[in-house]
């Protein structure tokens, strides 16, 4: 028979084999929170209305989710009456008002065509219109320079105009078909290889190593303004960076693959738009793009750009709410009413803006407006972001949030310091939209010095683009004007100082009239 002490020890055994139990059974259940969330994220990806790559049974039978499919029951059918969409109206005729009438067809009954004598016209005709086109045009554009002599003295020799300066030397090109060229390119996204199809169908052959030279010397002209616009975005105090990886083909190293390069956009709000070309996503090849800066220079969390902000002095780093309340969103599903409740309040934050910018409140004003409604939010904010971080495991979409803001605080906080800066980094990502959009359709870059000059020419276009300037009448006034252009002519020639003049002059016409 077992003794009082035996029991006792037995006890406590027991009682320690039950605390583990009960740990491991809690760290289990944890787990499988976590799990099962991450499995709801993971079937909203794929089987979600937004899948278009996966056929969803087949991720559904590697993954085991038949059976479970298999024994859902069976859904009541409902029936509804679809209601008859409304017909499509064309757009109304004022649309139209701004085109040119170039041909006028008189359309006669046919007595009046049997008899045109015994008829007179009386008031006013029945008038209709269509719109038409014509289909692109190529022709030849001939340039005679006769040649002089003077009259009585033929010992001078004769004189001839010199040839005009074009952008392609000794080419044929002229610059309209140099700019066409490059729009459908760089801004309706046509890769070469299907604008030769199409100028092939018109009766021209153009080949494209033809167009890539004549890109690659038209990215040599824009160089000097590219220049220009970003020494003067480094120059000042405030600075908006964000970048997109591109694939590129390296011929000379790795013959038929595809490598990963990167364009890096700079910018402030209201200025010039410039990006950057870089093999790598290294620090040292990205912080080029913003080498020499000193101010204001907001960016998502990427270590090159936090690293630059640390190690170059004055530099103040302005963090993105846009980022923070993106990681939020993608926690949803694993904590929704703190979710909810944190994209609220940000979403309050974001109103606020809005509102100060309709009102037109300046920088001062801005600022003590933020310190005053949105310091409240952001200081509740980030109690919120402590506890969930407290309460959630680290690897867990919502722990990733709560890390990911909290470990960038002081950088999310430096916009209520600072009225005239941004509350996100919007801006600058909505302009690397352009060319994710093209390498749809190109897919790649051809060669690494080609990222340079695409990056010129897509700086231009999307700087046209941010002063409202057609990118097509800006090239053609730059392409016109580069080749006898002179440095000191160059901050005269950027797209917003071509913008600026044509304001003035839209201004001076009524006064003139």
């Amino acid at each position: 028979m077992a003794t009082v002490e035996e029991l006792q020890r037995e006890l406590e055994t027991l009682r320690e084999e039950n605390n583990k139990l009960s740990s491991t059974v809690d760290e289990l259940s944890t787990t499988i929170d976590f799990l099962r969330a991450q499995i709801h994220w993971f079937k909203r990806r794929f089987f979600g209305s937004k899948s278009e790559r996966i056929d969803s049974k087949q991720i559904a039978l590697a993954l085991g989710f038949e059976e479970e499919s298999k024994q859902t029951p069976k859904q009541e059918e409902v029936t509804y009456k679809r209601r008859k969409p409304a017909a499509r109206r064309e757009p109304p005729a004022e649309a139209f008002k701004h085109l040119p009438v170039e041909e006028t067809v008189e359309i006669l009954p046919e007595e009046v065509k049997a008899d045109r004598q015994a008829y007179e016209e009386i008031g006013a005709a029945e008038e209709t219109f269509e719109v038409d086109m014509d289909p692109p045009r190529f022709y030849r554009r001939k340039i005679r320079r006769p040649k002089f002599r003077k009259k009585g003295d033929k010992s001078r020799p004769p004189v001839v105009a010199a040839a005009p300066k074009r952008p392609v030397e000794g080419s044929f090109v002229s610059v309209n078909l140099l700019v066409y060229v490059i729009i459908c390119k760089y801004l309706d996204h046509l890769p070469l290889a299907r604008q030769q199809r199409i100028y092939r169908r018109y009766g021209v052959e153009l080949s494209r190593k033809t167009m890539a030279d004549w890109i690659r010397i038209v990215a040599l002209w824009l160089k000097s303004i590219y220049d220009y616009m970003h020494s003067d975005l480094i120059s000042g105090d405030y600075l908006q960076v964000d970048d997109t990886p591109i694939r590129f083909q390296d011929r000379d190293f790795a013959k038929g693959k595809c490598s990963q390069g990167y364009f890096v956009a700079v910018s402030r709000p209201g200025g010039d738009v410039v990006f950057t070309w870089s093999k790598t996503r290294t620090h040292e090849s990205i912080n080029l793009a913003i080498k020499g800066f000193r101010g204001r220079l907001q960016s998502d969390a990427y270590g090159a750009y936090l690293a630059y902000a640390q190690t170059a002095e004055g530099v103040i780093l302005i963090g993105c709410w846009a980022h923070a309340r993106r990681y939020f969103e993608e926690a949803k599903e694993e904590k929704p009413r703190e979710v909810a409740r944190i994209l609220v309040l940000i979403g309050h934050l974001y109103l606020r803006e809005r509102r100060w910018k309709e009102q037109e409140l300046n920088a001062e004003e801005t600022r003590k407006a933020r310190q005053k409604k949105s310091k409240p939010t952001v200081n509740l904010l980030k109690r919120i972001f402590e506890r969930l971080q407290g309460e959630s495991l680290p690897k867990s979409r919502i722990g990733k949030a709560c890390y990911y803001a909290l470990n960038n605080w002081e950088a999310h906080c430096a916009f209520l310091e600072h009225g005239d800066v941004e509350i996100d980094n919007n801006l600058v990502e909505n302009l690397i939209r352009p060319s994710a959009q093209g390498k749809k359709n190109w897919l790649f870059i051809g060669h690494p010095e080609a990222g340079e000059r695409s990056a010129i020419i897509y700086s231009i276009i999307l700087s046209c683009q941010r002063h409202g300037v057609d990118p097509a009448e800006y090239l053609r006034y730059a392409l016109g004007r580069l080749p006898n252009a002179t440095t000191s002519e160059i901050p005269s020639m950027t797209p917003k100082a071509y913008a600026e003049m044509k304001s003035a002059v839209t201004v001076k016409e009524p006064a003139s009239a």
